[in-house]
């Protein structure tokens, strides 16, 4: 009970800074509104603006803990919050600023999805989406590449999985999490009927083919 009175106060306390952060950015005070966020992230977080751009969604994580139940949800947080740093940025025409807390900003929205169950995800897709459209495909950096093939399959675009997924694979890197995360993706679509198969455009037979694919570049020395 206790915890739970904790985090709908944290709930209400971002809500407040969002809005007021909002309103500034409308209003064009920029500077103001970079400093609501870096005070609205001491007060909740612990940590400034500056040091919290710096750490990497890794090291964010491992610093918030994993046993914390509550994980996905600061991701989230944290990512809002730096996301509105970001278009703050981009208003101001700091376009290079902007870009890197972009990107940083969908990093935690999608180590939040691998985290969070659906009641609480889907809320972020049009986020995720949102930065997507902003960035040429060959601007992302490989590691975020790797962790949009999650999104894009719990939004259910199996074909932008498997386009990315064997462009991944032909870059020769992270091999083996990303064989491994593809077998389990087309084990997941052989278990689906015919019939939903169909309705996705897909067919058993190239889910099947595809597969064994995968498990003979997993044999690959």
């Amino acid at each position: 009970m206790i915890r739970e009175d904790y985090i709908v106060r944290l709930v209400k306390k971002l809500a407040k800074a969002i809005s007021r952060i909002i309103k500034l950015k409308e209003s064009h005070k920029y500077q103001e509104a970079l400093i609501t966020i870096d005070q609205t992230f001491q007060q909740l977080f612990g940590l400034n603006s500056e040091l919290l751009s710096s750490l990497s969604a890794d090291s964010i994580i491992n610093f918030f803990g994993l046993e914390n139940l509550q994980i996905e949800q600061k991701c989230f947080w944290i990512a809002d919050l730096i996301n509105e740093e970001a278009e703050i940025h981009e208003s101001k025409k700091d376009i290079q600023i902007s870009k890197s807390k972009y990107l940083k900003s969908l990093e935690l929205y999608l180590e939040g999805i691998k985290y969070g169950d659906n009641s609480i995800i889907t809320d972020y897709f049009k986020k995720i989406k949102k930065i997507i459209d902003k960035f040429e495909e060959q601007e992302l950096p490989t590691e975020i590449k790797i962790k949009l093939l999650r999104y894009y399959e719990n939004i259910e675009n199996y074909s932008k999985v498997e386009d990315l997924l064997f462009r991944l694979l032909k870059l020769k890197e992270n091999k083996q999490e990303l064989v491994d995360y593809g077998i389990s993706f087309y084990n997941n679509l052989m278990a689906k009927s015919d019939q939903e198969l169909i309705n996705m455009n897909l067919s058993r037979d190239k889910v099947i083919n595809n597969k064994l694919r995968l498990e003979e570049i997993k044999n690959l020395p």
